[in-house]
Order: structure tokens, then sequence, then C-alpha cells
């Protein structure tokens, strides 16, 4: 069968509709940014133990350290969720049936997605390849643990919170459109972006929740989420929504056109990503799921 984007036919968004306290989109609005203020004040804390630890007043802000830093999110988002709203782990997403399946199919998914964005920049002279760098291992291992961290944070706070939320309140289209947009706006002051970069973001959001509805869980597009920023980041050498990683195996760079590379944003600032996010989307939207029963459930 195939599985249509209506709140009856996921599972998380029928678990948010239990919720003790659902207010109004706009309301649930301003709490999430509220909640993204709490989160961004408690990380300031452990952003100054680093600079102390580290004897310096910059904010590192490339490392895998403030990869981890973001799980302090998630635990602010998922706590207001369960005691505040009084939802349950299955409304953000977190259902066991599937979990490591979607998870495994998620990351492959993740890395094949990039690496066929970098493979059409590449045959297009878009992009170059400078050499093999190695990376150090364990900085790579410390990389590849923090966008574990990083990726499903973000999709706790977009996905599993406001888009359920929203979706349970309003319809799946308003919280697709709400909560991929302000992934969007919580990118604006990321360096080195553009209108096209911003879009980009905003269709990443349009994807990913997509992606979640489909497969009623947020286990699989947080995996692709980190997958794709590691690969990369860790693995191409590219910036990852403009900011440059620390270490990685490979090294690319932006050649010709940055409209269609999307220069020194890296490539998810780039036209060729546009395109490829945009079929993605209708791909996963038309995707055969048999998941009737675990549904109904």
């Amino acid at each position: 069968m195939r599985v249509n984007l209506r709140k009856e036919q996921v599972l998380m968004v029928k678990e948010a509709e239990k919720a003790k306290f659902l207010p109004h989109g706009a309301i649930q609005v301003l709490i999430f940014f509220g909640l993204f203020l709490v989160s961004q004040l408690a990380t300031s804390i452990f952003v100054i133990i680093q600079m102390l630890y580290n004897g310096t007043t910059e904010i590192e802000s490339t490392g895998p350290f403030n990869l981890f830093i973001f799980g302090v999110f998630s635990f602010i988002f998922i706590l207001y969720v369960l005691l505040i709203e009084g939802r349950s782990t299955k409304s953000l997403g977190f259902s066991k049936r599937y979990a490591i399946k979607d998870y495994v199919i998620g990351y492959l998914v993740g890395i094949g997605l990039f690496s066929f964005i970098m493979f059409i920049l590449y045959i297009t002279n878009s992009m170059n390849y400078e050499g093999l760098l190695g990376g150090g291992t364990l900085l790579l291992v410390l990389f590849f643990l923090g966008f574990i961290i990083q990726g499903m944070s973000e999709e706790v706070m977009l996905r599993g919170y406001l888009m359920n939320s929203l979706g349970a309140r309003h319809n799946l289209v308003i919280a697709t459109i709400i909560n991929s947009s302000i992934f969007g706006v919580l990118h604006l002051l990321n360096p080195n972006g553009s209108v096209l970069s911003i879009l980009n973001i905003i269709l990443f959001g349009v994807f990913a929740s997509v992606y979640a509805l489909k497969f009623s869980n947020i286990w699989g597009i947080g995996a692709l989420h980190s997958a794709w920023n590691f690969v990369q980041g860790n693995v191409f050498g590219l910036e990852v929504s403009g900011q440059q990683m620390d270490a990685s195996i490979l090294k690319f760079s932006a050649n010709g056109n940055e409209l269609l590379n999307g220069g020194s944003f890296g490539p998810e600032g780039g036209l060729i990503t546009t395109i490829v996010l945009i079929i993605a989307t209708i791909i996963i939207y038309n995707l055969k799921l048999n998941r009737a029963a675990y549904i109904t459930k």
C-alpha cells in the first residue's frame, strides 16, 4: 500500500494528539524560540568552560565539542515535551519498532544522497579534488559521534517536537511549512550564506519532514541528517552550512560557478543541491511503505 501523509496515518502525530497541553500554532512557535533561547543560554555555560580550559577568549565553532553540546538542546526540548505537553516519547518519533532498521537505512541514504550531489558536482567540473588528507583518527571519530548527536538533536527540535505538535493541532502541510521555515531562519547567521543557501536549508527541512512523516519516526531522518553533515565536512572536507570542519579524510574545493556548487557556504548553497533535494522529496513522498499495522496500533 502507499501511505499518504495524513494525520491518521502517522503514528507519532497520532500520539502527539494525546498531549495534555497543545497550544495554538502561533503560541507553539513562540514556545519553540523560548526553548531555543534557554538551550542557547544553557550551552553557553559549557562554552565558557571550554574557553577557560583552552585558555582562550575565542569561541570554537567548528570542533567536535560544539557538536556534543547539541545534546543539551535535545534534553531541554524532550523535557518540555514530556513534562509540560504531557506527550510520550513515541510522539517525538522515538518508537521502538523499526528503530535500528530505519536508523541504518537513514544513515546509508544520507551518505548516498550527499555523495550523489558530489558526483554531479565533480563530473560537471564544479568541484576540484585536491587530495587525501587522512585527518586525525581520534578527531574523526569524535566528529562522527558529534554529528550523530547534532543531527538527531536538530530533528528532535524541528520534527519530533515542533512539527508533530503543530501537526496534531492543525495539519501536516502547515506543520511542514512552519518547521522548515524556522529551520532556515536558524541558519540565517551562518557564514557565507545567500538567498539560495537559505532556500536549500528550508528545502532540506521539507525533505526531512516528509521523510519523518513517511516513516512515522525520526530515527531515519536523524541518521540521514547526521550522515549528510559528517560526509560533507569530514569525508569530503567541505564547509557544512558555511562552517569548515577541523578534520577530514579527503579535500575537495569549489570550482567555477558558485550558483552550482555553493561556493564558500558549501554544496548546500548550490543549485545542484536544490534540484537533488526536490527530486529526493518527490521520491520519498511517493515511496510505497507498508506500515498499516504499525500505524494503527
